[in-house]
């Protein structure tokens, strides 16, 4: 099966992978390689589809599924049938398979915990910026809370927290001054969230 120079089957915005730099010609039967010097080869014409070896093509299948490319573009830039892409599809998802674990919920529930951190700091940021549209902030501002709840109800879900109704069976359970000393530290924890939320509706305008 002929194809077209690669040029003509990318689409308009061709992805990053396409625009890595050039690597010695002699080198594709090397098992050391990455989608990024084989994409960019066979765009420039310097790599042959059928040159490729099976881990190679598969390698290349990946990121331009990921970046968007029609099966139609993904077969004529590889030079294979529909059904070799479906097969190297189904083999990838396969090796990318996660298999049943004990650890595994609490190392993604880890992972998801920083990326929401991490993007409360940036709206955190974003909403303090005087530079920034006001829209922009109040944006921002509301956003950080919608994160937040949405985090909280998948700890809940996922059961990494109690009830707050077991909480306060607890303080019933406790004696008197135990109990108080409890309540003024929640209230305490209360009023600073107010007043910070206060401090950034104010700078917001």
């Amino acid at each position: 099966m002929s194809v077209e120079p690669a040029a003509d089957v990318r689409p308009d915005v061709a992805p990053a992978a396409l625009a890595a730099p050039p690597v010695p010609a002699d080198d594709s039967s090397s098992e050391d390689f990455s989608a990024a010097d084989l994409l960019g080869r066979l765009s420039e014409g310097r790599l042959a589809p059928a040159d490729l070896t099976e881990p190679q093509r598969r390698c290349c299948v990946a990121p331009l599924t990921f970046d968007g490319f029609s099966n139609a573009q993904t077969t004529a830039l590889l030079d294979i049938s529909d059904r070799t892409l479906r097969r190297d599809r189904a083999a990838i998802r396969r090796d990318n398979a996660m298999e049943p674990s004990l650890t595994l919920v609490d190392e993604l529930m880890g992972e998801y915990h920083s990326y929401v951190l991490a993007s409360v700091r940036r709206l955190s940021r974003l909403a303090g910026d005087m530079q920034q549209p006001a829209y922009a902030r109040l944006y921002a501002d509301e956003a950080i809370p919608r994160l937040l709840e949405r985090m909280i109800r998948m700890i809940r879900e996922y059961r990494y927290t109690g009830d707050a109704g077991n909480r306060l069976g607890l303080l019933r359970s406790m004696d008197p001054g135990t109990a108080r000393r409890e309540l003024k530290i929640l209230e305490a924890s209360c009023i600073q969230h107010k007043e910070e939320h206060r401090v950034r509706m104010k700078n917001l305008f």
